[in-house]
């Protein structure tokens, strides 16, 4: 009898579902066990007890393994241990160096044909809205320290930003000023970076509901 098993790299057991036991096993008894099942996104998996079963894959010798039969909508999930014991998967843990001698495929054809994705700098259209909790004190630091050498690259670099429209030049008194961090890049040039520590803590974030990992194993099987 053929049964299909979801490859789960995180989960250290194999697992079945009872209604999948049911149908291979019927006459075999499940063991109790106190053993407590997580998913991956942390949920508690019910665990109605183990069975010890024999199975072969692809001609491979037959091998026994202790499963764990779940309760509930369960999918069928092998180990790390029992893939790699059946030689589902094989550990590597050497990386092969980029091979010099061989051509690299050109991709001028594909930067071409999706043109669009590869030029710009990459600006969102449209605004963006933060909106700040309720009673925070905002917070104007004092301008950093720029060494004399630097400045010069500093305005230069910022006359770039402002001039795509990245940064927008304040001349009049804000509630909110965030320190500028200033980095020296391998070539010389340099990038802003800005503290927003305090910013960050006086957002209000919204919260979107995220699929979990069963929501999206149920979504593809019924693909």
């Amino acid at each position: 009898m053929k049964y299909y098993y979801m490859l789960y790299s995180k989960m250290g057991v194999r697992m079945r579902q009872t209604s999948y036991f049911d149908l291979l096993a019927p006459k075999l008894l499940i063991q109790p066990t106190k053993q407590k099942l997580t998913s991956y996104c942390g949920s508690t998996i019910p665990a109605a007890g183990t069975c010890l079963l024999s199975w072969r894959y692809n001609g491979a010798p037959e091998q026994k393994h202790r499963f764990f039969i779940a309760g509930g909508n369960s999918v069928p999930i092998l180990g790390f241990k029992s893939r790699k014991n059946m030689n589902l998967v094989k550990l590597l843990l050497n990386i092969d160096a980029l091979d010099d001698s061989k051509s690299m495929p050109d991709l001028e054809p594909l930067f071409e044909q999706y043109k669009e994705l590869f030029s710009g700098i990459g600006k969102i259209l449209g605004k963006c809205e933060i909106h700040l909790k309720e009673g925070v004190v905002p917070t104007p630091y004092p301008a950093r320290k720029v060494p004399i050498v630097m400045r010069e690259k500093l305005k230069q670099e910022l006359n770039r930003l402002e001039s795509l429209e990245i940064i927008e030049k304040v001349e009049e008194p804000t509630e909110w000023v965030n320190s500028m961090v200033l980095v020296e890049k391998k070539d010389g040039d340099v990038r802003l970076c800005i503290d927003l520590v305090d910013l960050n803590k006086a957002i209000k974030r919204p919260h979107y509901p995220i699929p979990t990992f069963e929501d999206a194993c149920k979504i593809f099987l019924k693909a």
